[in-house]
């Protein structure tokens, strides 16, 4: 479901959202104004969809899937690449840290499996803290599958983070029909893959 026609409102709530549950992300990193710019890509974009859930009008839980996830980033930084140069130097100048991830992300290679290379992935998923533990993660996964059968679509993947114990994504994943696909460095951090099947 993509939804070009979301408001300005609606992309400053989502890009908030993402900044809250996602805080270590180079996006996050980058403030909630690229951000925004990234989910107006994505709304745009005829290769990623956006699922939400909300309460109240309030967006509780987000996903977007690409069916182009190598190229993704690419497509972003030439469609939108001015208006995120603004963050990007400020990133770049302002914090250690972010220029130091930067930097790492640039230089690495893409380290998907091979057999997950041409499959449409989920690039984020992010549910507000206060809503956890509520089945949202599980509708938007089941929002995304549905519009993956509709486009003949069979299989799709994930990663996360392995970050060992703590990691509650891994047990989700599992419970939710995924099955692993392999382990992968990425910039220095440590990826679990998990792909599945739908019927």
């Amino acid at each position: 479901m993509n939804s070009p026609d979301s408001s300005a409102d609606d992309m400053l709530s989502l890009a908030r959202l993402h900044e809250q549950c996602l805080d270590d992300s180079i996006f996050s990193l980058m403030g909630t104004g690229a951000l925004a710019t990234y989910y107006r890509f994505v709304t745009r974009s005829d290769r990623e969809s956006l699922f939400l859930i909300r309460d109240e009008g309030t967006i509780i839980g987000a996903a977007v899937l690409s069916t182009s996830p190598h190229d993704m980033s690419g497509r972003l930084f030439r469609r939108y690449g001015l208006a995120l140069s603004g963050p990007l130097i400020k990133g770049l100048v302002g914090s250690a840290t972010f220029r130091t991830r930067f930097f790492k992300h640039l230089i690495a290679k893409d380290s998907t499996p091979a057999a997950l290379a041409l499959l449409p992935e989920i690039v984020q998923i992010f549910v507000h803290p206060d809503h956890r533990n509520q089945q949202i993660g599980s509708r938007l996964l089941n929002d995304a599958e549905g519009w993956l059968r509709v486009g003949g679509v069979n299989r799709y993947y994930i990663k996360t983070h392995n970050v060992g114990e703590q990691n509650q994504a891994l047990p989700f994943y599992e419970s939710r029909g995924f099955s692993r696909a392999g382990e992968s460095t990425f910039a220095g951090e440590l990826y679990v893959y998990f792909v599945k099947e739908i019927s």
